[in-house]
């Protein structure tokens, strides 16, 4: 599990309980036989049947066979945001944070208002250490009334060691939230 810490304080055990580190939703992916699923829409090139695949072998624990496909299609379809966005995915599956940013920055740049792209930029730029206020910003604007994205931006915050604002921020958010308090 991926976890934002701030050397023991209390604030950081309340943000890890209530899940600002969360996996942002993915897309739904029927089970399919993974590898033989991988091999004919590698073959067919189809994107659609490519990300179902990749998809299934994500969900199948074998996200890595999933990869060299994907990365075809995107050579070849350059302008679809959901192989990037399942590339990315897959990437962040694979514990390869850099190459997961590299893809969600590309989904973000050809579909800008997609809220499951930007979230997670935001997460991985967040779990890699590098600032991610600004894109949890970004994407809470996309969805006002999500409060994980607020609570990531607090947890980017305190990331950046920014911590009188996030404990300002996280009291605000408490008031008359009885279970922020437990």
């Amino acid at each position: 599990s991926r976890r934002v810490s701030t050397s023991g304080s209390d604030l950081s055990d309340t943000i890890d309980r209530i899940g600002a580190a969360e996996r942002p939703p993915l897309f739904f992916c029927p089970s399919a036989g993974q590898s033989s699923a991988m091999k004919r829409s590698e073959a067919a090139g189809d994107p659609e049947q490519i990300i179902n695949a990749a998809l299934s072998a994500r969900d199948a624990g074998q996200a890595a066979s999933a990869l060299p496909a994907l990365q075809k299609a995107v050579r070849h379809n350059p302008r679809n945001p959901r192989l990037w966005q399942t590339l990315a995915v897959v990437r962040r599956e694979l514990d390869d944070i850099a190459g997961a940013i590299t893809a969600f920055t590309e989904v973000t740049r050809l579909f800008p208002t997609d809220l499951r792209a930007a979230h997670g930029l935001a997460l991985s730029s967040l779990e890699a250490g590098l600032p991610a206020h600004a894109l949890y910003e970004r994407a809470h604007a996309l969805a006002p009334s999500d409060g994980s994205l607020l609570l990531g931006s607090v947890a980017a915050e305190l990331a950046e060691g920014r911590l009188d604002t996030a404990i300002a921020r996280l009291d605000a958010l408490g008031e008359g939230n009885d279970s922020l308090r437990e």
